[in-house]
């Protein structure tokens, strides 16, 4: 290999793959979080709880799993 062929060779650094967020259904939860979907509704509704809408005129929700979990445990140790 000459040495114009080494100058044109360069390394990508490699990159590292980052998982998706895992998103939680509503059914799911409540489930995890021993409450019913009623109340998750009601916490959606007022803001409480972090959620998204993959299609903002849909009414279908998801919920990230890290930034439930996060919150959880913060309502926990704020006493509700």
């Amino acid at each position: 290999m000459s040495a114009s062929d080494q100058a044109v060779i360069q390394l990508r650094p490699r990159r590292r793959k980052t998982s998706p967020a895992v998103l939680l259904t509503s059914a799911e939860v409540s489930e995890r979080l021993h409450v019913s979907v009623r109340t998750l509704r009601r916490w959606v509704a007022n803001g409480k709880i972090p959620h998204v809408r993959p299609d903002p005129d849909s009414t279908i929700l998801r919920f990230p799993a890290d930034a439930v979990d996060e919150w959880w445990r913060a309502r926990q140790a704020g006493g509700r």
